[in-house]
């Protein structure tokens, strides 16, 4: 049985102000990210808001714009001060038009790889370049897969090689009709694997024309059978459906190793915490155990269990993560914070 733990992050409600970052701290990061740029120039200026109609009430903000080249293509980037909107504190941000230089320079050979596959530039404009593909049948899917995957090798010398605010980039994939399908996307170098992308979206794409969330585009029987079903609703335990009168029963699949996970609840005793079922798993263990136990303690962020004569403990811990052990033994189990693009703000394993 998977068991789903849940870990909660700060939320900041006072001072929570960020200075702008240093010429030396943005030439650092550029050094990490693009390590061939250069900065070319740079600017300071002020903003100046006014908090009334008639002028009497303004805060002066100050500004940094960079200019920076990386391979013969010049963007900026610009590091200001605003308020925080809730609390009014003085805070600091980050905006760049990398991806908007990268579309300009590189706008025919763009141009003509979405045109061979049918495919739009949605938009193209600061940091993010946004591509849509309109589709009538899953099988073509695969026309904007492919375009990412060209548009990807022609950028991919170009793409930051670290994750930073100076340099910050999204090359994104629509697919339409169809809200709530997944966007394939890439941010940074190596970080686009054509084959995962496309099962991802395969699987999405799948779940949506069987639930009815994608009525305009045709599945073909035969083709959404070699995709595999990205949610499992229903549950046997020797040969019998298990169900719930208070919990869905949830089963997700993980392209990682073709395994089906179910999402429950640890290390916690509130019957709902950020809408994921807490009891499930006691639900099960207790209905067809009848000496089984079940404890948790918060404090220590351990849940605990006993089947018979055998001993399950599963504990959280700040540096080590999860260790899981039947009585007392260490067990190697992989965890994951999301599996085929679901996540409850928590961990599989």
């Amino acid at each position: 049985m998977a068991i789903f733990a849940l870990t909660l992050s700060g939320l900041c409600l006072s001072g929570c102000g960020a200075d702008l970052k240093s010429e030396s701290e943005v030439r650092k990061l550029l050094g990490y990210a693009l390590p061939d740029s250069e900065i070319v120039d740079m600017y300071e200026g002020t903003i100046t808001y006014h908090h009334s109609e008639d002028e009497t009430e303004v805060t002066d903000y100050t500004e940094m714009i960079y200019t920076i080249e990386n391979k013969g293509i010049t963007f900026t980037y610009r590091n200001y001060e605003g308020s925080d909107g809730l609390f009014g504190f003085t805070t600091a941000y980050n905006a760049n038009d990398y991806a908007q230089a990268l579309y300009e320079h590189f706008e025919t050979e763009i141009t003509d790889i979405c045109e061979k596959y049918d495919v739009e530039i949605l938009s193209a404009t600061g940091e993010d370049i946004n591509i849509e593909n309109t589709i009538t049948d899953i099988t073509e899917l695969e026309n904007g897969i492919n375009a990412m995957d060209e548009i990807y090798s022609l950028l991919e010398d170009y793409l930051p090689k670290y994750d930073s605010s100076v340099t910050e980039i999204k090359v994104k994939l629509y697919t339409r009709p169809g809200s709530y399908i997944y966007s394939p996307e890439f941010t940074e170098y190596g970080t686009w694997d054509k084959d995962t992308e496309q099962e991802l979206l395969e699987i999405d794409l799948k779940d949506a024309i069987m639930n009815g969330d994608a009525p305009d585009i045709n599945g073909d029987a035969e083709v959404l059978s070699k995709i595999p079903q990205k949610f499992i609703t229903h549950l046997y335990i020797d040969g019998e459906e298990y169900t719930s009168d208070r919990y869905a029963i949830e089963f997700v699949y993980n392209i990682e190793n073709g395994q089906y996970y179910t999402r429950v609840c640890f290390g916690t005793r509130l019957d709902y915490n950020g809408g994921v079922d807490d009891y499930l798993q006691r639900e099960i263990i207790l209905d067809y155990y009848e000496d089984a136990t079940y404890g948790i303690s918060e404090r220590g962020r351990t849940t605990k269990y006993t089947i018979g004569s055998n001993t399950y403990k599963v504990k959280y811990d700040e540096d080590e993560g999860f260790t899981f052990k039947k009585n007392g033994k260490k067990l190697d189990i992989e965890d994951y914070e999301t599996i085929s693009t679901v996540s409850s703000g928590a961990t599989y394993y």
